[in-house]
């Protein structure tokens, strides 16, 4: 859904308990998500879930020889990594997700 936002709209607000956590560009929300949003690659559920104890998590998918698990962390996670560009979704997980600890 927060990806649809990305077709119709170009700025955007985001709202926690009555009030506004962002308004802005989606440009500048995505780029506040840059650097944080791992793609890391684990053999079975159970890494899985235990990566999932320690980081949110944002999607799974099944692959050859696992599963790929996108992870919003500051720094990189001890686990087979690599850094990508933040989706919109990421990025909206990855502001909301520091106004709920």
């Amino acid at each position: 859904m927060v990806e649809d936002l990305a077709a119709t709209c170009n700025q955007l607000a985001i709202m926690h308990k009555g009030s506004f956590l962002y308004a802005g560009s989606m440009k500048n929300l995505a780029e506040e998500a840059q650097g944080k949003i791992w793609v890391c690659k684990v053999p079975d559920e159970e890494k899985a879930r235990e990566v999932e104890r320690k980081y949110r998590i944002t999607s799974k998918q099944y692959v050859a020889g696992g599963l790929q698990l996108r992870v919003i962390s500051e720094i990189q996670p001890e686990l087979e990594c690599m850094s990508v560009s933040a989706t919109l979704e990421d990025a909206y997980i990855y502001f909301t997700n520091r106004y709920n600890k």
